[in-house]
């Protein structure tokens, strides 16, 4: 059967400025927007951009750094008060809750095959900043498989540095498979191996059941 071609990058922009943390967006959502507009006799003025528009400076993992260095106190905070246990597990909730949503949102009208999941896995990680931030190759690739291998992760590294390693495993990796059956109830993902919890590379296997 032909699949059709799905265009991905359409909503790439939305997907981005919607889901990215905050702290994420004013350092890296924004790219050169000087422009051009035609005066008098053919001559043109530059626009100036908001200051807040312009390059900060930043590599991507001090932008990661600065994101997740700003909420994590939060959450320790937050972890002092209610005990770790009743932390993890609201924040495993809301992961989920805001993985499903996001899932069902892009994907809309998107077949549920593999070849789609794979071709929106790769729009994403081409697109900033997952571009610069992540490493990882696709290790087997079929109609019902999609497994892949990241050697480098900023937001694991983090996390393990801060030894708050339980806390950014709920928040970025203990939806995965919620997130995949979004996608396609028949689907499941499994992390097989996983930075944040010690293992040197993340393995994530999508599995489509036929």
């Amino acid at each position: 059967m032909e699949t059709k071609n799905y265009h991905f990058d359409s909503g790439r922009r939305k997907f981005l400025t919607r889901h990215l943390p905050a702290g994420a967006l004013v350092c890296l959502g924004c790219k050169n927007l000087l422009a051009a507009t035609g005066l008098h006799s053919g001559s043109q003025e530059v626009v100036q951009k908001p200051k807040y528009q312009m390059n900060s400076g930043m590599t991507t993992e001090d932008v990661f750094k600065f994101t997740y260095g700003y909420s994590l106190p939060v959450f320790q905070y937050m972890e002092k008060k209610i005990g770790k246990e009743k932390l993890i597990e609201l924040l495993k909730g809301a992961s989920v809750e805001n993985s499903e949503a996001l899932m069902r949102s892009f994907t809309k009208g998107v077949p549920g095959n593999m070849k789609a999941l794979s071709d929106m896995v790769k729009t994403w990680m081409s697109s900033a900043p997952y571009d610069k931030a992540f490493s990882y190759t696709i290790t087997e690739e079929s109609d019902t498989i999609l497994e892949m291998k990241y050697t480098e992760c900023p937001a694991a590294k983090f996390y393990r540095e801060m030894n708050s390693s339980d806390i950014g495993y709920a928040i970025e990796c203990s939806s995965s498979d919620q997130m995949a059956k979004a996608f396609n109830p028949k689907m499941e993902a499994k992390n097989t191996k996983n930075m944040m919890k010690g293992d040197d590379v993340c393995i994530e296997r999508f599995i489509l059941k036929t």
